[in-house]
């Protein structure tokens, strides 16, 4: 969450911030989105998907789906499920500050819901600079 301490923005600003960027007076859902895309830009908050937990998340089920079988039984769908529940909690933005490490969680997560127990086989895939194998071993990437 971030905070800004700018003042607040004057109605003439929003109105001429709507004149500049909305056109026609025909309003859609696309118009109001573009408007939005537009108002956060000028607002200057990041915007961009670079770093969006989904597409870590994606990139690893991927990867996995890639190394071993059971990855053919992990459902994005149950990863969707956790990452709905794991961002109502406002905490998990602050607990996560990578979107890397929350990918990482929620694969974990959702492989141990849904693979059943009998066929686990975690293979190593590249979470980070480190993988941790055990309590005490970690291996440099």
């Amino acid at each position: 969450m971030q905070i800004h301490d700018s003042r607040p923005l004057s109605v003439t600003c929003f109105k001429s911030l709507a004149d500049a960027s909305i056109k026609e007076q025909h309003f859609t859902s696309r118009n109001f989105l573009e408007a939005e895309v537009v108002f956060m830009q000028v607002l200057n908050f990041e915007i961009g998907t670079t770093n969006i937990a989904f597409l870590f998340l994606e990139d690893l089920w991927i990867q996995f789906n890639g190394v071993a079988k059971v990855g053919a039984l992990i459902s994005i769908e149950t990863c969707m499920e956790i990452m709905d529940l794991l961002y109502e909690k406002e905490e998990m933005s602050i607990l996560f500050r990578s979107p890397h490490s929350i990918a990482a969680s929620i694969l974990v997560a959702s492989y141990v819901m849904t693979v059943p127990k009998q066929k686990w086989e975690f293979p190593v895939l590249a979470w980070g600079k480190k993988v941790h194998l055990g309590f005490n071993m970690v291996l440099q990437i």
